[in-house]
């Protein structure tokens, strides 16, 4: 029943895709709800994720105005968002980029223009019919463009810069402990630690009063902490000392924090949502257990369990 359940959860951690369609639009609602219709090329299209999020920047240069108030020759920044376990129906500008066409723009408190539709953006031929819809907002009054940021400021917009030094202060801290514990075993193997510092700290076999070094083999493979002297032969039991047990309750808590909140979102700051299961599962499953493999390594005492 146990594993039915746990195999429940991890298949309901797993990020699941979404599908749907676009439902039909006229061109003619398409127009009469847009601020700014314009004939333009879309350029320096940039598109990246932040956590579940898909995001796209581009600039429209402006041709020719179809309606609203502002002039030729005017950049504007077109921005989109997706989210990231939507595959269908999903924003999408990229194919028109450096493709001349009509634009049917809405505008943003950000600054931003957007075409939240795909029937937004229209191909040349059909010029007159959207000159002929417009016709119809004769009695209307334009809505007039105002720039409220650079160009370059509005691009950089939502961009991850924040998330990515965050990522990178958690991917350097652990890229530092994994070149620590690896210049520590080539140093153990190479017998140039200091001896004394290490076994002061290691548990002692309580018949013949050996240390007793927790290697990860040994961690692994003896999951009841039950243990054989390699001096003398006999079982011994491994247990936190009373004093050193809130060291370790702290230890693994921060290893469970750790392990669940910081790797999962570096590595959806890295290679996209979908890994950040992989570094959950990862995470949940080391990070814990070095945390306390190192606890029962230094802050434990051995017990017998043979008798003397």
């Amino acid at each position: 029943m146990r594993v039915a359940i746990l195999g429940l959860l991890v298949v309901c951690a797993v990020p699941q895709r979404v599908w749907g369609m676009w439902g039909f639009v006229p061109l003619e609602k398409l127009v009469g709800g847009s601020d700014f219709v314009v004939v333009g090329t879309l350029t320096d299209v940039v598109e990246f994720s932040v956590l579940m999020n898909d995001y796209g920047r581009g600039v429209i240069t402006v041709d020719e105005v179809l309606w609203g108030r502002m002039a030729p020759g005017q950049k504007l920044v077109l921005a989109w968002r997706n989210d990231s376990s939507v595959l269908c129906p999903r924003i999408e500008h990229g194919y028109c980029q450096n493709t001349r066409g009509i634009w049917l723009l809405t505008f943003t408190d950000t600054g931003h223009v957007r075409a939240d539709y795909p029937g937004r953006f229209v191909d040349l031929s059909r010029k007159e019919e959207v000159l002929a819809l417009l016709a119809g907002r004769s009695g209307e009054e334009a809505k007039e463009y105002v720039q409220i940021a650079p160009v370059q400021e509005l691009l950089a917009a939502d961009r991850p810069y924040v998330h990515q030094v965050v990522a990178g202060v958690i991917g350097a801290v652990f890229l530092g402990a994994i070149l620590w514990w690896l210049a520590r075993t080539v140093r153990k193997r190479k017998g140039t630690h200091a001896a004394a510092g290490e076994l002061e700290g290691m548990p002692r076999c309580p018949y013949c009063q050996s240390p007793f070094e927790l290697t990860w083999r040994r961690f692994l493979l003896s999951g009841l902490r039950r243990y054989r002297c390699p001096d003398c032969g006999k079982r011994m039991k491994l247990r936190c000392r009373w004093r050193d047990q809130w060291r370790q309750q702290v230890l693994m808590l921060l290893g469970t924090v750790t392990g669940v909140i910081a790797l999962p979102y570096a590595f959806a700051i890295w290679f996209g949502l979908k890994w950040a299961v992989l570094g959950l599962v990862g995470a949940w499953m080391l990070i814990p257990s070095a945390m306390n493999k190192y606890a029962y390594a230094h802050w434990s005492q051995a017990v017998p369990l043979d008798d003397p």
